[in-house]
C-alpha cells in the first residue's frame, strides 16, 4: 500500500468537461478542506453516490472536486462548466480512493511480521 503510494500508482485519473485530471490519495487536509464545500448538504443515504447525484450545486461540487485535484480552489471555475453529472462523478471516484480495505490489509500484515519477530525471539 505504501509502496503504491510512493509510486504514485494509486493516483486516479478522471475526465470532466473533455479534460483529464489526475487525483491523488486525499491527505487529511484535502479531505477537511473539500468536505467543506459540501458541509451544506444533509446526506440522503449511507452511500456517497446517491448523495452526490442529489447535489445541484455545480460551484460547490466544483469546489471540492478542485480541492481534490490540486489542493485549493483554483480550478473551481474551470471545472464548473462542465456538466453536474461528471462533476459529481469524479468526486466519487475522489471519495472512493478512502477504500478502507488496504489500509486493513497493511494492519493485518504488520500484526503478522510483528507476531513473527516475537515468536523467533522466545
Amino acid at each position: 500500500m505504501v509502496a503504491r503510494s510512493i509510486a504514485g500508482l494509486d493516483s486516479r485519473a478522471v475526465v470532466v468537461g473533455s479534460r483529464r485530471y489526475v487525483i491523488h490519495p486525499p491527505t487529511i487536509a484535502v479531505l477537511a478542506r473539500a468536505g467543506s464545500h459540501l458541509a451544506d448538504f444533509a446526506p440522503v443515504s449511507n452511500d456517497m453516490a446517491t448523495t452526490l447525484q442529489t447535489i445541484t450545486d455545480l460551484p460547490k461540487l466544483a469546489g471540492a472536486l478542485s480541492v481534490f485535484i490540486q489542493g485549493d480552489e483554483g480550478l473551481a471555475e474551470e471545472l464548473s462548466k462542465a456538466t453536474l453529472p461528471e462533476v459529481a462523478d469524479a468526486l466519487l471516484v475522489a471519495y472512493s480512493m478512502l477504500d478502507p480495505h488496504p489500509f486493513l490489509t497493511a494492519v493485518t500484515l504488520s500484526r503478522s511480521v510483528a507476531r513473527m519477530i516475537a515468536n523467533t525471539r522466545q
